[in-house]
């Protein structure tokens, strides 16, 4: 139920993120999408280990995922240098997008983004069933 919740509601943040996009707000745009990569990320940790840290920094919840889905090997890039960039990148639009009026986002990093958090999306929801699966079957 927990990751259900969550992913719905990353759900609604990628089709806010889409409405941006439209509006050629880069800034919201990579703001949304943190916030569906948050919401994916936090969601799988609570419904798998019964509580998540509470952070929004994408190093400090990557380690209580890799327990719980190690399946999950990486957030959003196969390359760690690429994905450390990244995700950087969205702890960035978490704060600056909100707070500064000097936060810019070019679109060749939107464009990565939004493909990276849309396969997350995917991804996710495909690992997690998997997981229930094996926890489901190994009970019996």
């Amino acid at each position: 139920m927990e990751f259900n919740t969550a992913h719905k509601k990353a759900d609604d943040f990628l089709q806010g993120a889409a409405n941006y996009r439209g509006e050629s707000n880069n800034e919201m745009v990579a703001f949304m999408l943190q916030q569906a990569a948050e919401l994916i990320i936090r969601g799988l940790i609570t419904a798998l280990s019964g509580n998540c840290p509470k952070t929004h920094y994408f190093n400090e919840l990557k380690k209580p995922l890799k327990r719980c889905l190690p399946a999950l090997d990486y957030i959003i890039s196969k390359n760690e240098t690429e994905e450390q960039r990244l995700l950087h990148i969205l702890e960035k639009a978490y704060l600056e997008s909100r707070y500064s009026n000097e936060y810019k986002i070019v679109n060749a990093d939107i464009d990565l983004l939004s493909e990276a958090i849309e396969l997350l999306y995917d991804r996710a929801e495909i690992l997690f069933k998997e997981r229930i699966a094996v926890i489901v079957n190994s009970n019996f």
